[in-house]
């Protein structure tokens, strides 16, 4: 069960993304939206809400997962949707090509 994602998502209740990949899927795309990483176009799109939860399967067996992880999960979503991304500075960051 996750006990908590990381200081942005403020989930309170336990919930494992097994039983709810969409819902942690969504909590992807509204953490990416939140970073200014895609737009809120970019965030309804139906293609990008199912990688999104694709993604989200990715780290079912995860019991908890804290700010880091969050990122490279977040850099996986947005490496899957066709954005450019690398770290600068240790910090995840989208390339403009």
């Amino acid at each position: 069960m996750i006990k908590k994602f990381n200081e942005f998502n403020k989930v309170n209740e336990e919930w494992s993304i097994s039983d709810d990949p969409e819902r942690f899927g969504q909590s992807i795309i509204d953490n990416c939206l939140r970073s200014e990483f895609i737009t809120q176009a970019e965030a309804e799109n139906t293609r990008n809400k199912d990688i999104a939860t694709e993604c989200a399967r990715r780290c079912a067996d995860m019991e908890e997962i804290g700010s880091s992880d969050m990122t490279y999960i977040m850099k996986g979503f947005l490496d899957d949707i066709g954005k450019k991304t690398e770290f600068q500075d240790n910090r995840l960051v989208v390339v403009n090509e």
